[in-house]
C-alpha cells in the first residue's frame, strides 16, 4: 500500500493575498482592500506580464462580497483609479476581465488587454 503524502502545503486551505503595499497605504480605504481580496478569491491564472485574472460575472462577485451590482461597479473604478486593478470591457454587459496588479501602478499595455479578450471569446466560442 503505499502512503498518501502530506504536508503543511496540503493542510492550507485555500487563500486570498493582498499585497502589503496596497495593506500598508493609508490613503486606501478598507472597503477597496477588501474588493481586492474578494476579487483575489476568483483568480484564476496569473500572468507574470499582467497580475492575477479574474473572468467572473458581475453578479457573482457581488454576491461573494455581500454588496449590490452597482456599488461593485462604482468600488471597481475606484480600485482602478487608485492603480490596483484594470478593468478590460469584454463587450459583454455582465462580464469584464478583471486584473488586479500585484504592485501599484503595474503597467498593462492595449496589445495585452486585446490579447486577453481574444481569450475571453474563445472561452465563450468553448462553452456554448
Amino acid at each position: 500500500m503505499k502512503r498518501k503524502k502530506t504536508g503543511i502545503a496540503s493542510l492550507m486551505p485555500p487563500f486570498a493575498a493582498v499585497p502589503l503595499e496596497l495593506t500598508n497605504d493609508p490613503k486606501i480605504k478598507l472597503r477597496l482592500k477588501g474588493l481586492y481580496a474578494v476579487l483575489h478569491s476568483f483568480c484564476g491564472e496569473k500572468n507574470p506580464r499582467m497580475g492575477s485574472i479574474i473572468f467572473a460575472t458581475k453578479h457573482k462577485i457581488a454576491e461573494r462580497a455581500r454588496i449590490t451590482r452597482d456599488y461593485l461597479l462604482k468600488l471597481t473604478k475606484e480600485l482602478e483609479e487608485v492603480g490596483w486593478a484594470t478593468i478590460i470591457e469584454t463587450g459583454r454587459d455582465e462580464t469584464n476581465l478583471v486584473v488586479l496588479r500585484a504592485w501599484k501602478n503595474q503597467y498593462v499595455d492595449d496589445e495585452l488587454k486585446e490579447e486577453f479578450k481574444k481569450q475571453v471569446e474563445e472561452m465563450r466560442g468553448n462553452s456554448k
